[in-house]
């Protein structure tokens, strides 16, 4: 289960999230999905939990919201705000 940086400060909304990395003086704003998803990580719920979730909400084909999901979090990976 991925896990987040505790420099990090978020505020999560419909229309998205803000992500302040303390340590790095940096701000990453995300879409709303991408909001939902990380939430859910802050709130320590499984990947495959979430990729199910989202899958049914949204009606798509779990293949591809775990695609898109995993994509998300080599993104925020790549900026450390998560460790994989």
């Amino acid at each position: 289960m991925p896990t987040t940086k505790s420099e990090l400060r978020s505020l999560v909304t419909p229309q998205g999230a803000m992500i302040l990395d303390i340590e790095a003086d940096e701000v990453t704003t995300i879409n709303s999905t991408a909001g939902y998803i990380w939430e859910r990580l802050l709130r320590g719920d499984q990947i495959a939990e979430i990729v199910a979730d989202l899958a049914r909400e949204t009606e798509q084909d779990i293949s591809v919201v775990a695609g898109d999901v995993n994509e998300l979090l080599e993104q925020l990976a790549e900026k450390r705000l998560v460790f994989l």
